[in-house]
C-alpha cells in the first residue's frame, strides 16, 4: 500500500476474501501478500502484514481484507501469496474424526513454503482506481477446485484456484474486524481501522459501518439492541477491538451491520478463546468438538481432538442477538459456543479451558434434517442429519431433557418455531433451521428456531474430479458458443452434488446434470491452470466458455469442476453463480 497516497492521486479499494465450499474442518495457512498489478507490471501491495487465515471458516462468511488508499491506475491482475510453512489442514474421515493432511504438490512432494498464484481479472472488467472514488475487489478461494484429498495417504494436493472480480454480489454476508476509530450516535455509524482475521497490528484502511434500530450488540459481555448498543460502543475507548457482520453496499462501500461484537465479547487481551460445538455436557463440564483455539496474542490453531471446557456460576453468558439474562444452564449439547478462560495443555496434547471466571457466548447454530412432523404454529420435528455441521452420532444427548426419557433424540428432534411461518416446510422434505439449542435439562423442545429455511433456498455445491490425470473429454459437445456445460462422467473419481448435508452421486442419475449460468449479479467463472499457478476470472459465462473451449485443445485435461448454485432435480439442471475449472496445463 503506498504510504504517499493522497486524495488527489488515490482512491479507496475495499478488498474482500471468501471461500467456496470444500470438505475441510480447517484450512489454516498464512496470507503473505496481495499485490495489484497493472498491464505494464507496476505492483502495489495491499496487505500491510502477513496474517493467518482459516479458509474453512470463510464458506458462509466473507472477510473484509482491507479498505485502504490505492494509487490511481488500471489494474488487470492480482498476485496472491500463500505460505504453507505452518499449514494446518484437516478433514473429516467420514466418521466424525479429524485427519491431519500434509500439503503436497503435483509430484507428491511436500509443500512447505510460499506459493504465489496470479489471478487475472476479466478483460472487460479490470480494476480501475480513480482519485476520490471507492472500488471493490472480491477474492474467492475455491477449496474444492484447489485441493485433491487422499485420506489414505494423509495428503492434500494443493493447486490454489481463486476467482477475482470487481462486480461481486452485494448480498454476500461479510465481517469487518479491527480497532474502533470513532462512533457517532447522531450519524448512526462507526468507523473501523481494518485488521482482518486475527491480526493484531497493521491497519489496512478504514471502513464505515452503518447500524439500524434492529442491529444487535455484545460489548464486554453485555447485550444491547439498536441505539443503546451504539451509545455503549461510542462510550468505549478508541482502539477497542470490534467486529461487525452484515452486507456491503456496492455504491457507498459501507457495511450495513446486523450484529456487532466488541471488547472482550470479541477477543480478550488476557484470556484464551475456544470456539466450537458442544458435543456432551454434565452442566459444568463441556466437551467441544472441531474447536479453534485463539490465544490472547491472536495466534490460533485448530484442535483435532475434543476440548474439555469447565464453566461455573461466575461464567458470564450472553446469546447472539438477544438481550436478557443467561447462565451456564443455557449451554447445552449441539450449541455453537465461543468461550473465554484460561487454557492448559497436558503433555499428551489434550487441551482444556477453565472458564469459571470467564465469558461464554452462544452463537446462532444451524441444524439440518428431514421434516417428519409439523405442528402448525408450534414446532417442527426433524430426523436430524447434522447439527452445527456435525453428524448426530457424534453427540451425547444425555441430560438434555427434563428426564432421561425426554433427552433430545436425533431421529425425532423437536424444534420450536414460535411465530415463524412454516409455509416453506413440508413433511418428507428437508429443511434447515437456525437458532439456539434449548437450555440443558429442559428439552423438549430440543431447539428454538430463529429462522426456517427449506433446502431450495440453500446454496448447493457440484464437484466432479477426474484425479490428477484429468480428462481431455470432460464436457459433452463443448464449443466456443455453448450456453451450458454438461460434464462427461467417464472416469470420474469424485462426483456429487451437496445439498446441505446430503450428497447426491452424479453417476447414479439417468444423465449428467447440465450446468447453466445464473442471471443474478455477482456471478464469476474461473479457469485455473495447475502448471502455471494462474487463474483467469470471467464475469460473463460466454467469455468463460469461449476461453475454456480454446484451452481444451485435445491435450489439456480437466482435473476438477466445482460449481456453487442451485440444483433442480426435476430438470436435472444446476444453475451456477460460481464455476471453477482446474486444467492440467
Amino acid at each position: 500500500m503506498a504510504a504517499s497516497c493522497t486524495g488527489a492521486r488515490c482512491g479507496q479499494l475495499v478488498t474482500t476474501l471468501s471461500d467456496a465450499q470444500g470438505d475441510f474442518l480447517s484450512y489454516i495457512v498464512t496470507l503473505d501478500s496481495v499485490q495489484l498489478q497493472t498491464a505494464s507490471g507496476v505492483s502495489v501491495e495491499t496487505l500491510p502484514i502477513a496474517t493467518q487465515v482459516d479458509f474453512a471458516q470463510l464458506v458462509d462468511l466473507g472477510e473484509v481484507l482491507g479498505a485502504g488508499q490505492i494509487p490511481s491506475g488500471n489494474y488487470v491482475s492480482v498476485m496472491l501469496t500463500l505460505d504453507y510453512t505452518n499449514a494446518q489442514i484437516t478433514a473429516d474421515n467420514g466418521s466424525g474424526t479429524a485427519v491431519s493432511l500434509q500439503p503436497v504438490d503435483a509430484n507428491g512432494n511436500p509443500v512447505t513454503g510460499a506459493v504465489t498464484v496470479t489471478l487475472q481479472l476479466d478483460n472487460a472488467h479490470s480494476l480501475v482506481i480513480t482519485p476520490g472514488d471507492v472500488a471493490q475487489l472480491a477474492l474467492d478461494f475455491n477449496l474444492a477446485a484447489s485441493n485433491t484429498v487422499n485420506l489414505t495417504a494423509g495428503t492434500v494436493q494443493v493447486e490454489p484456484t481463486l476467482a477475482a472480480s470487481v462486480v461481486p454480489s452485494g448480498t454476500f454476508p461479510l465481517r469487518v474486524r479491527g480497532l474502533l476509530a470513532s462512533a457517532s450516535t447522531s450519524d448512526g455509524d462507526f468507523i473501523v481501522d481494518v485488521e482482518p482475521f486475527h491480526t493484531q497490528s497493521g491497519s489496512s484502511g478504514q471502513l464505515t459501518v452503518d447500524v439500524t434500530p434492529t442491529t444487535t450488540y455484545q460489548i464486554n459481555g453485555t447485550a444491547y439492541v439498536g441505539s443503546a448498543g451504539l451509545t455503549a460502543l461510542a462510550a468505549a475507548s478508541s482502539g477497542t477491538m470490534v467486529a461487525a457482520f452484515g452486507t456491503l453496499a456496492f455504491a457507498t462501500q459501507t457495511l450495513s451491520a446486523t450484529n456487532v461484537l466488541a471488547g472482550t465479547s470479541l477477543q480478550s487481551p488476557s484470556q484464551d478463546e475456544i470456539s466450537g460445538a458442544v458435543t456432551a455436557s454434565n452442566g459444568t463440564t463441556l466437551t467441544v468438538r472441531d474447536a479453534t483455539w485463539v490465544r490472547p496474542s491472536g495466534a490460533f490453531q485448530f484442535e483435532p481432538s475434543d476440548v474439555t471446557v469447565t464453566v461455573g456460576p461466575n461464567t458470564l453468558v450472553t446469546e447472539e442477538g438477544e438481550t436478557g439474562s443467561f447462565s451456564t444452564a443455557d449451554i447445552s449439547v449441539g450449541q455453537q459456543l465461543d468461550v473465554f478462560g484460561s487454557a492448559s495443555q497436558a503433555s499428551g496434547g489434550a487441551l482444556s479451558l477453565d472458564a469459571t471466571s470467564g465469558e461464554a457466548m452462544l452463537d446462532f447454530t444451524p441444524a439440518w434434517g428431514l421434516v417428519t412432523d409439523l405442528a402448525a404454529g408450534s414446532s417442527v420435528t426433524l430426523n436430524l442429519e447434522s447439527l452445527d455441521g456435525i453428524e448426530p452420532s457424534v453427540f451425547n444427548f444425555s441430560g438434555t431433557g427434563t428426564s432421561a426419557s425426554s433427552d433430545a433424540s436425533p431421529g425425532a428432534y423437536v424444534v420450536s418455531t414460535g411465530d415463524l411461518s412454516q409455509s416453506s416446510l413440508a413433511v418428507g422434505s428437508p429443511a434447515r433451521v437456525i437458532g439456539f439449542v434449548a437450555p440443558f435439562g429442559s428439552a423438549p423442545p430440543d431447539f428454538t428456531a430463529q429462522t426456517l429455511v427449506n433446502y431450495a433456498a440453500v446454496t448447493d455445491e457440484l464437484v466432479t474430479s477426474w484425479g490428477r490425470a484429468g480428462s481431455t473429454a470432460a464436457f459433452t459437445g463443448l464449443s466456443a458458443t455453448s450456453t451450458s456445460l454438461t460434464p462427461d462422467l467417464t472416469g470420474v473419481v469424485v462426483d456429487f452434488i451437496a445439498i446441505g448435508p446430503q450428497f447426491l452421486e452424479l453417476t447414479t442419475l439417468a444423465s449428467a446434470p447440465t450446468i447453466v449460468p445464473a442471471t443474478t449479479s455477482g456471478v464469476v467463472f474461473t479457469i485455473g491452470h495447475a502448471g502455471k499457478f494462474m487463474a483467469q476470472s470471467y464475469d460473463t459465462f460466454s467469455a468463460f466458455v469461449s476461453a475454456l473451449a480454446g484451452d481444451l485443445d485435445g491435450t489439456t485435461a480437466v482435473i476438477t469442476v466445482a460449481a456453487s448454485g442451485a440444483y433442480d432435480a426435476s430438470t436435472n439442471t444446476f444453475t451456477a453463480t460460481r464455476v471453477a475449472v482446474l486444467l492440467s496445463d
